[in-house]
């Protein structure tokens, strides 16, 4: 099985294709727990029982303005309560989140399941076991559910590029933490801007900015420069009419309608800079530039490159992928068939 084949199965899967506030209202009931609460995180009790309740299905949390790249959030109840009529058993759960676990991201290891859910090795081989994953070819350890084994041994890998700019916290990537399984060999020791340094692409866990994809390889980065209102971005070959289409559209997107694209909730205009510098052409860098590229990177081609990396020839339009790692079983598993 190749790996260009596997991550244009996972891009497949992700529908990247086109196939797819407190004290006030509390009262007396919460109280401070002072200084030392305060150094614990918990400034009052409020907390716990949010936490408890929304354990119950009681209430749910939803984001103070509408957008999920921020951590305010107000309280409702939640209703009808989704855990009321639910009599199965806690393993009984762990194994319809391993269902889907695999249904999102499949072929996926136990490894892979063991960091998404965060139990042991002897918890996820019991959680799996009711539901008869199969290696996706003799002796891989990836596995898929019996009712993909068809689609994915079937499935061919698009011959033409298809490219997305997606987010940093993308499920193609999100939900593994695997960076390297996403990049052709050329492009593993690629150097990157890191938060405070420089590494290489492939050793890394989770995505050092959001992605420019094709076809589930990582062919580029980039980031949305709000004093510009324009996407900053590099890539690890020569750029093409196909690639500044796409950009264009996600920049638009993002410019008329988010306003801003964050990595996660802490990440603002002025903690990016230093990001934004890395990825920019030597033609706009600006004054406070920290390291231009090597001789052997291609213009914007990043900080450096090991080796001229080959890009695939394009042409497609492309899309801004909406699902992430709390996106619903229905957004994940975009139809596999064709």
């Amino acid at each position: 099985m190749s790996d260009a084949r596997l991550r244009a199965w996972w891009w497949h899967r992700q529908g990247l294709d086109g196939s797819l506030r407190g004290k006030p209202a509390t009262g007396k009931l919460s109280r401070s727990l002072g200084e030392e609460g305060k150094k614990k995180g918990l400034s009052t009790t409020l907390p716990l029982a949010l936490g408890r309740m929304q354990v119950r299905g009681d209430v749910r949390r939803v984001p103070v303005n509408g957008r999920l790249d921020q951590q305010r959030y107000l309280y409702t109840l939640w209703r009808p309560n989704p855990r009321a009529r639910y009599t199965g058993s806690t393993a009984d759960a762990l194994t319809e989140l391993a269902r889907r676990f695999f249904a999102w991201i499949g072929p996926a290891t136990l490894g892979e399941l063991q960091w998404f859910t965060g139990l042991g090795v002897k918890a996820s081989k019991e959680a799996i076991a009711p539901l008869g994953l199969v290696p996706c070819e003799p002796g891989s350890d990836r596995l898929l559910l019996p009712d993909d084994v068809e689609s994915f041994r079937s499935f061919q890998a698009p011959t033409k590029a298809q490219y997305a700019l997606v987010s940093g916290l993308d499920s193609i990537s999100a939900t593994r933490r695997d960076v390297r399984t996403l990049l052709d060999a050329d492009d593993v020791e690629r150097r990157v801007q890191l938060e405070k340094k420089v590494g290489n692409l492939g050793s890394l866990s989770d995505l050092p900015n959001h992605a420019i994809l094709d076809r589930g390889r990582l062919v580029g980065l980039w980031e949305y420069d709000v004093d510009s209102r324009s996407i900053v971005h590099a890539t690890f070959g020569p750029k093409d009419e196909a690639l500044d289409t796409a950009v264009k559209e996600t920049e638009a997107y993002v410019r008329d309608q988010l306003g801003d694209a964050r990595s996660f909730s802490l990440d603002s205009p002025k903690s990016r800079a230093p990001k934004i510098e890395a990825l920019a052409p030597d033609e706009v860098k600006r004054p406070f530039e920290r390291r231009r590229p090597s001789a052997s990177a291609s213009p914007g081609c990043l900080i450096e490159a090991p080796t001229a990396a080959a890009v695939r020839q394009p042409g497609r339009s492309p899309q801004l992928s909406s699902c992430s790692l709390a996106a619903s079983h229905e957004c994940k598993l975009r139809a596999c068939k064709h």
